[in-house]
């Protein structure tokens, strides 16, 4: 289970989860009732002085990314990835990396670690 993974859950859930953590606390969220078919899949959600979203979204062959070309072929490639690298290639208003995932713990007492990707 990762402990970055919340599931599905609202925008504002997401924001009571990030607001006042280190910057570049992350966590990633589906979206509630997201149609099938849809390529926007996912959004991280990250903490930078206050709360940003980057919308992850899945091609036709599975791989997830930000923009065209998507590379990676999980979401914890993508993870793994940008925990290395600065997200300001794709916003300008985070020159930060996913530092932090928000955690088991913390999900788990806001009952949402029971989800898997």
């Amino acid at each position: 289970m990762n402990n970055w993974f919340a599931g599905p859950i609202s925008r504002d859930q997401s924001r009571a989860l990030l607001t006042g953590k280190p910057n570049g606390t992350f966590l990633i969220r589906t979206k509630p009732n997201c149609p099938p078919g849809e390529t926007h899949t996912h959004t991280i959600d990250i903490w930078f002085s206050t709360m940003k979203h980057i919308r992850v979204f899945r091609d036709e062959y599975g791989a997830f990314g930000f923009s065209a070309p998507f590379i990676f072929r999980t979401l914890q490639e993508l993870i793994e990835h940008y925990s290395m690298e600065s997200l300001v290639k794709h916003n300008a208003d985070l020159p930060t990396k996913l530092a932090h995932p928000i955690g088991y713990k913390i999900l788990s007492e806001h009952g949402f670690a029971k989800f898997q990707t």
